[in-house]
């Protein structure tokens, strides 16, 4: 660079600053060479040092990652006859434990990359990596459920209503197909099962527990599901009635009956309803009379006669169904099979 000013700068540097730092420049570039073989020599004989021991660290590592999956195997979340509980706690010990495994095996790749060394391979260590993956979807879901039914199961019967339970219903929906989406290999895990019959359980459920909160279940259509349930249920004071005391009745074990129950609970609402409408059309109902021969008789008219009886037919056999209403018969009975 010197050489290119003094050829083009006019009259070459004068300033002495300058002037000195050029001089100095071969001296320290020279001690910069010397420093930096010195560094050199010091490195070559610490190489040796340093792959002595990445070569120990790689060795300890095979060994340390041959007893982890033992031990994965043999006290991990996938060992059979465990509550999804415990394998959900084991999961993420075994988690942590990996990620201690992961990142001295990643040193040790940088090291090897560093010397030129060929990567040490860890098949048990990737085939676990996989297995905790899915492992982690699983109960990520699972305990997604777990919380959400446990927060609702608390609730008491006077805070839920017809919208909530439609909430659940499509809350538990996006569940089953989250459930549907995991990988093929959990499908024979404990957890999947009892995951996956929770959630149907859940489905076939709320669809009757709305039904249950529609006004025209009465306390005698409770007191039949407490006969069936052979159970006492808190439903005369909702207040102190939980949604979890419903779902131990265990609804799905007599579901046919619980659905006569409800649309017994359904036509008698109607039957109810025909029969206000009858009322309230009598109370108000207007007759026209005349005035019939020389005695001045008042007579219903002709035409109001029939319109009457009209009336007065179609609304008897309405009320024809009236005493079925809080008759005990109304609710259907199960026809037994003749004895062969």
């Amino acid at each position: 660079m010197y050489s290119l000013l003094d050829s083009y700068l006019p009259g070459g540097i004068t300033d002495k600053e300058e002037m000195d730092s050029r001089q100095l420049l071969k001296k320290k570039w020279a001690d910069l060479i010397l420093l930096a073989e010195v560094k050199q020599r010091e490195h070559q004989k610490e190489q040796a040092y340093h792959l002595k021991v990445l070569k120990q660290d790689v060795k300890q590592l095979v060994k340390d990652v041959k007893e982890f999956r033992v031990n994965f195997e043999e006290e991990g979340p996938m060992v059979l006859g465990i509550t999804p509980k415990e394998a959900s706690d084991r999961l993420k010990r075994f988690e942590n434990e990996f990620e201690l495994k992961e990142t001295i095996y990643y040193v040790n790749k940088k090291g090897e990359d560093l010397f030129g060394l060929q990567n040490q391979e860890y098949p048990a260590l990737i085939k676990t990596k996989k297995e905790i993956q899915n492992l982690n979807k699983l109960y990520h879901l699972y305990n997604q459920v777990i919380d959400m039914t446990s927060a609702w199961e608390e609730e008491a019967w006077s805070e839920i209503d017809v919208h909530h339970i439609k909430e659940w219903e499509e809350v538990v929906s996006k569940f089953s197909d989250s459930c549907k989406r995991l990988p093929q290999d959990l499908k024979s895990w404990q957890a999947f099962k009892d995951l996956k019959e929770k959630i149907e359980n859940y489905k076939e459920i709320l669809p009757y527990i709305k039904d249950l909160k529609e006004p025209y279940i009465k306390d005698r259509h409770w007191e039949r599901l407490c006969e069936l349930a052979k159970k006492e249920l808190n439903f005369r004071t909702p207040d102190n009635f939980y949604f979890h005391e419903l779902l131990q009745a265990n609804l799905l074990e007599y579901i046919e009956d619980l659905e006569d129950v409800i649309d017994s609970a359904k036509k008698q609402e109607k039957i109810e309803k025909q029969k206000n409408e009858v009322r309230e059309y009598w109370e108000v109902a207007e007759f026209l009379f005349k005035t019939w021969g020389s005695r001045e008789v008042n007579i219903l008219s002709g035409g109001c006669v029939e319109e009457v009886q009209e009336k007065l037919d179609e609304d008897i056999s309405i009320l024809s169904f009236e005493p079925l209403i809080n008759c005990e018969d109304f609710f259907p009975k199960k026809k037994s099979l003749p004895a062969s």
